[in-house]
């Protein structure tokens, strides 16, 4: 915070409602674009205080779309991407997911000469579970990679891997959560 600013920074906040989270900015609210009350389920809690956290580091001139990347999800997948939002909206945030597909953190495994190991071990008890997940669940084939090769040095995911993975988001439902 620059002292004795004119405008000072909103003072973020995260409380429990009923319905779930909802994030205040000095006491009011925070907002979509389109107006809707960002409420989050009980099951995000984490998110909703990261949320509290990027405000917390704003300052004054700086809120920008790209200086909060999770408030400025939240509020596409609120705006967009509930039960009455257009078709081509979902399919182009489906899309756009499944970019992700190839180049997900989760899927590169660090060197094991890297950190004595120590940061391959955390990989590997953190994201095999995910992975054995998605296989089992949606009955995939999902290409993970070693560090020993490069980060460039990858194939894509089977086409039919990301097939199934598009069906499952487009059978998923939309946010249904009320907003307020």
């Amino acid at each position: 915070m620059v002292p004795n600013s004119p405008n000072p920074p909103p003072n973020p906040q995260s409380s429990y409602a009923v319905d779930g989270y909802r994030i205040s900015l000095d006491s009011k609210p925070l907002r979509t674009p389109l107006g809707s009350t960002i409420v989050l389920p009980p099951p995000l809690s984490t998110l909703a205080y990261l949320i509290g956290a990027e405000w917390n580091v704003v300052t004054t001139g700086s809120v920008r779309q790209h200086t909060l990347p999770l408030t400025s999800l939240v509020c596409r997948a609120i705006d967009q991407l509930t039960p009455g939002a257009s078709k081509d909206v979902r399919a182009s945030a489906i899309d756009g997911l499944l970019r992700y597909l190839d180049t997900d953190a989760i899927l590169f495994f660090a060197p094991e000469a890297q950190a004595h190991g120590s940061l391959l071990r955390m990989q590997t008890e953190e994201w095999t579970p995910l992975i054995r997940w998605a296989r089992e669940t949606l009955g995939v084939d999902i290409h993970s990679r070693s560090g020993e090769l490069g980060i460039g040095q990858f194939e894509k995911q089977p086409p039919s891997t990301r097939e199934n993975f598009r069906q499952w988001m487009e059978k998923s439902p939309p946010n249904t959560h009320p907003q307020q």
